[in-house]
């Protein structure tokens, strides 16, 4: 994987993790970088890091990250050749396509992002036409729900039987108690209720409207941000931090491990996920079960108030888990909803996490699938 957060995509970590429980051991080749912090893994997952960036906005020349995964893992190869090379994200499967090739062993590529639609006018990238050519020779394709499936079976022209679903959540039992994180981190009075925004600042994820709808929130409410990576320095971050200036708004700027994240999102009493049409198009219309921050807070037991769109609107209705909202000024109202039949709707979330975003009943299928490469 390319990226440098290999930690902070948890269907991705739950699949490496289920994989060296189950006969396999793991090779991950990545990278890192100062802003996030490095994966940690159970002892059968074996990380080499490829070469450390400063931060994200380090744009030092030298040899493309890409190349430096390539040659890492086929010096591993060539002592060992793997059963499965497994790329994830689009230069991680270009990767792993091209030591497909020459070690003739299956690929498999794992699609954190929904790949470039056909129908897009401007002219393609090299990298969006490898992208395509290399997902189209992979041996099976990971993604996380139907919605996913069908999109990349239809712009990318595989067969769907070739495509598995693996919601893009952590393994794990559910987090059924209550932590007081927030409570004591940022001297909160015990009845407060905490809103909480888990994993970055960004225009995707409409986070300025956020905090200045929080503008108008009871004192008795107050929204924090927690990020996967540090933001401070960074204009969009500074806007944000801006507004939020003596208003009951915080900041939870420090990148938790894997293993701490549940218990930080579990002191919250309310979790909030938007997503910006209008910057991510039709990836956000798709986002489904790919939304990690709603993965994880229905693992938490926390009701969700998430942006209507026609792929989240219909479980969090059907399941009660939560309310959609069309404008980040409707949460207020959303979040004094939810507050009246507060249980009702958190055990609603632990349902939903249970019953369709759980890892564990998707891994089975594709850990037998992989095992028959």
């Amino acid at each position: 994987m390319r990226e440098p957060f290999v930690d902070s995509v948890p269907c991705l970590r739950s699949l490496l993790e289920y994989l060296s429980e189950h006969s396999f051991e793991i090779e991950l080749i990545s990278t890192t970088d100062s802003s996030y912090r490095a994966p940690s893994f159970n002892p059968k997952v074996h990380f080499t890091d490829v070469g450390m960036k400063r931060n994200a906005r380090d744009r030092s020349v030298g040899i493309p990250a890409t190349v430096k995964l390539v040659f890492a893992a086929f010096e591993k190869a060539c002592r060992e050749v793997p059963r499965v090379f497994l790329g994830a994200g689009t230069r991680g499967f270009i990767a792993s396509g091209i030591l497909s090739k020459m070690f003739r062993v299956p690929s498999v590529s794992f699609c954190v992002e929904l790949p470039t639609m056909k129908t897009d006018k401007r002219q393609k990238k090299l990298l969006e036409l490898l992208e395509k050519y290399f997902l189209k020779r992979s041996a099976m394709i990971i993604t996380q729900d139907q919605a996913h499936s069908s999109f990349i079976a239809r712009e990318i022209g595989v067969p769907i039987e070739r495509i598995f679903a693996l919601p893009n959540s952590m393994r794990g039992k559910i987090c059924n108690s209550k932590q007081r994180v927030f409570h004591d981190k940022f001297g909160l009075q015990p009845n407060m209720t905490v809103v909480l925004h888990s994993g970055g600042l960004g225009p995707w994820f409409e986070s300025l409207e956020l905090a200045r709808a929080a503008l108008s929130w009871p004192t008795s409410w107050c929204l924090i941000f927690h990020t996967r990576q540090r933001v401070d320095g960074e204009p969009y971050g500074n806007a944000v931090f801006q507004v939020a200036d003596n208003a009951q708004i915080f900041f939870s700027i420090e990148p938790v491990s894997a293993q701490e994240l549940d218990g930080l999102v579990s002191s919250a009493q309310i979790g909030v996920a938007l997503y910006s049409v209008e910057t991510l198009g039709y990836r956000a219309e798709l986002m489904g079960l790919a939304s990690g921050k709603i993965g994880n807070y229905l693992k938490c037991g926390l009701p969700v108030v998430a942006t209507d769109l026609p792929t989240i609107r219909p479980y969090i209705e059907e399941y009660g888990c939560g309310i959609c909202v069309k404008h980040a000024e409707e949460i207020k109202d959303a979040i004094a909803t939810i507050l009246q039949d507060y249980e009702t709707y958190r055990n609603n979330a632990f349902r939903c996490f249970k019953e369709l975003w759980e890892p564990e009943r998707y891994l089975a299928n594709i850990v037998s699938k992989v095992s028959k490469l």
